[in-house]
């Protein structure tokens, strides 16, 4: 589950997968388009797939309050 969310030149994009031992981990890369690497990175674990989505959920809710808009 990727999702991407844009403001102008600046993206945020959150990636939901799971690892070998059975948690689930939310990466975050971000940064502005007009650079050629990102200007950060941040990796969250988590023991169950609620959780996570609760966090990406909440992560979504307060980036398009701040102007992002998703892209699916």
């Amino acid at each position: 589950m990727v999702n991407t969310l844009i403001k102008n030149t600046r993206y945020y994009k959150i990636d939901l997968s799971s690892t070998l031992f059975n948690e689930y981990l939310v990466e975050r890369v971000y940064g502005n388009s007009t650079y050629k690497a990102p200007t950060g990175k941040r990796s969250n674990y988590f023991n169950s797939l609620l959780e996570a989505k609760e966090f990406i959920f909440k992560l979504v809710k307060s980036k398009t309050k701040k102007g992002y808009v998703e892209i699916k």
